[in-house]
């Protein structure tokens, strides 16, 4: 299956938690004030990528790896794709974090066959007026809710939201350090 990408970043330290395989899908109707990555709005720009290509590239770092990252733009534009390479990273042991502009209740129960396979799912538009650095992987403060496990009435879906408790001690960063690493070769 053919994904539209933006940049991929197979060791990223500024993604989420660990060491992660970062995938920057192309492509995103919000364009919030001050983003972060305005480079991944554009539908048609990019680059095209067969998702088992991806695959076999984070199989090959996956001692390394504590998971793969999707974000953007938004994900969820290419939710095949992105349901392809969050079960993939899962039948390689690898944990799963999908950021969205979206609000999880937003989302339909349709989304569940990609949820299923998310193990942190950062929700929500980026909002400047609410920017906070200090937030670890949120950029804004109306991300992410409160650490919980939360459950449909299906009690099928499970993931962690992330929330502002999280302060885990990992490195972090921003998504400019990360685009400035891609721009020089630096995956």
């Amino acid at each position: 299956m053919q994904v539209r990408i933006a940049g991929l970043v197979p060791e990223s330290f500024v993604d989420g938690s660990g060491i992660r395989f970062a995938i920057f899908m192309q492509g995103c109707l919000r364009r919030c004030e001050g983003c972060h990555n305005p480079n991944t709005h554009k539908l048609t720009d990019g680059n095209v990528i067969d998702t088992e290509e991806l695959l076999r590239r984070i199989e090959t770092r996956r001692k390394i790896l504590s998971g793969i990252t999707l974000t953007g733009g938004e994900p969820l534009l290419q939710f095949d794709a992105a349901l392809e390479l969050a079960r993939g990273a899962k039948s390689l042991g690898l944990n799963v974090w999908l950021y969205t502009g979206y609000r999880y209740e937003e989302l339909t129960p349709a989304a569940d066959a990609l949820l299923n396979h998310v193990d942190v799912l950062v929700d929500g538009e980026f909002i400047l007026a609410k920017r906070d650095l200090e937030l670890p992987f949120r950029g804004s403060s109306n991300r992410g809710g409160k650490q919980e496990s939360v459950t449909r009435q299906s009690d099928s879906f499970r993931y962690k939201r992330l929330g502002q408790s999280m302060a885990d001690g990992s490195r972090r960063g921003t998504c400019d350090e990360t685009f400035r690493r891609i721009e020089k070769g630096n995956r």
